[in-house]
């Protein structure tokens, strides 16, 4: 892939200064990695670990409930950003119950395990284009981008395949898709003027938020 971020994962969670531990799948013992807001590189993570592969990240707070994400894999080629809602402890009323509480603690689990199927499916599909499997790779960044049309890396993923595999006109028009999103990523738009010098085409596009592609 197309190297167009410097491999950080950017951690976070609301409220902040919750206490976050890494460790490997093996069941190796926890490390602390420092609190939230917190930014780790790549190579931090697996110094943290004394390893490579998937990593397991903890965030704790006193007064809430504990939570976990999994990283397939931490070598990639974007930057990464997760952040985390931490839900209060309560205790609910055996009698009647807080149905709505209840509802909600529920949908903040499903839209954890969404996010962590959208980050695994990701890095397959980087997987798939580093052994070659380009059209496969897209086949599935297709239907992510169909799921999540305004996520800058899909598209970013999408340009770095069709750079190896030289179709600069696709290439130009996914990162063009991903700067829309993601106006201010610098590495982005300077793939974008290069493919466009190497095209002789015109500037960049706007910074508003358009179709996919």
């Amino acid at each position: 892939m197309v190297s167009c971020a410097t491999n950080n994962v950017s951690v976070d969670s609301l409220p902040t200064g919750a206490k976050v531990e890494v460790r490997r799948m093996d069941g190796s013992k926890r490390v602390p990695a420092g609190e939230t807001p917190l930014a780790l590189s790549s190579s931090q993570l697996e110094s943290l670990v004394e390893g490579s592969g998937p990593i397991l990240i903890f965030f704790e707070k006193d007064g809430y409930i504990p939570q976990n994400v999994l990283l397939t894999e931490v070598d990639s080629s974007f930057d990464l950003k997760l952040n985390i809602r931490l839900n209060k402890r309560t205790d609910l009323p055996e009698s009647d119950g807080d149905e709505d509480e209840q509802e909600a603690l529920l949908k903040e689990a499903s839209e954890a395990k969404l996010k962590n199927e959208l980050i695994s499916e990701l890095f397959d599909s980087q997987n798939l284009a580093r052994e070659g499997n380009y059209d496969v790779a897209l086949e599935r960044l297709e239907k992510l981008r169909e799921k999540e049309p305004r996520l800058s890396v899909i598209h970013e993923l999408k340009g770095g395949i069709y750079l190896l595999k030289n179709d600069f006109v696709r290439a130009l028009s996914s990162f063009r898709e991903a700067v829309r999103y993601e106006p201010n990523n610098p590495e982005t738009r300077n793939i974008i003027q290069y493919i466009e010098k190497r095209l002789g085409s015109g500037r960049l596009p706007a910074n508003t938020s358009g179709g996919g592609n």
